[in-house]
């Protein structure tokens, strides 16, 4: 590994979604800067590893994954699902069947997987967002985000926080279980698919996440600034190992 030179480094960085909400993370110290270049730790593992008082190097996990990389991973799934909140009508479980498909092989899971969901956004106007998370045993399984399009039939069962649970009749490879997305809870579930995103993707495909529609969008502005970090009107969080504090503020989210 190669050290680093020292970054510009910013205090907090502003993510503006096309609605004009924000994403606002500011540090009580600089911690961002343009060129990704981040010094700040994730919640459970450290990216980059300070060398000397000026220099940080990239840090890996132990199948050659640039931890930095899943953690932009993880935040671009955030972005993706926060700037199409209002698409989203339900949280998705999508399990293989062994009868139906070799689960535990990541090339025929890959293009069956991309046929459909390709062919759900071009006749049915399906968008989505996908992760994939590895069974205790490798076998395979997605979480995601739905919008309208599929055809679901009420399972009989509820959840835990007595919520129907719908079957997802489209979903040719397994059980598809699905979970209508409540009123003030999207901002949440856009939340809750990223915490599935570990380094465990890189055994599975060396890819993250699947995300289409013909009305997704993408992208979002992002700019990086000094920021008063007392006048941020939510609680700070402390940063893991002693990486002082961090506010996290959605600014403008009322669902």
């Amino acid at each position: 590994m190669m050290p680093c030179r020292s970054p510009r480094l910013y205090n907090a960085r502003i993510k503006t979604y096309p609605d004009g909400r924000q994403n606002i993370v500011v540090f009580d110290r600089p911690k961002f800067n343009p060129e990704k270049w981040e010094s700040y730790d994730d919640w459970t593992q450290t990216e980059l590893q300070q060398v000397s008082d000026n220099t940080w190097e990239r840090s890996y996990n132990d199948t050659g994954q640039r931890l930095d990389n899943i953690k932009r991973s993880r935040e671009k799934v955030f972005d993706i699902a926060f700037a199409n909140i209002s698409l989203w009508k339900y949280m998705v479980t999508l399990t293989l069947d062994k009868e139906k498909i070799n689960r535990y092989d990541a090339d025929t899971v890959r293009h069956g997987l991309q046929i459909w969901l390709q062919n759900c956004a071009a006749r049915k106007n399906l968008n989505y967002i996908l992760v994939a998370e590895p069974h205790k045993d490798s076998a395979i399984h997605f979480h995601g985000l739905l919008s309208d399009g599929l055809n679901y039939r009420f399972s009989g069962l509820y959840d835990e926080d007595g919520r129907k649970i719908f079957d997802v009749l489209d979903y040719p490879f397994g059980f598809a279980r699905a979970v209508p997305i409540d009123e003030g809870t999207q901002s949440n579930c856009c939340k809750y698919i990223t915490k599935y995103m570990t380094k465990d993707f890189t055994k599975i495909f060396g890819r993250m996440y699947w995300a289409g529609g013909k009305l997704l969008t993408r992208q979002v502005t992002c700019e990086y600034l000094d920021m008063s970090f007392n006048d941020v009107p939510v609680e700070p969080v402390e940063v893991p190992n002693g990486g002082g504090s961090v506010k996290y503020w959605l600014k403008g989210v009322s669902i």
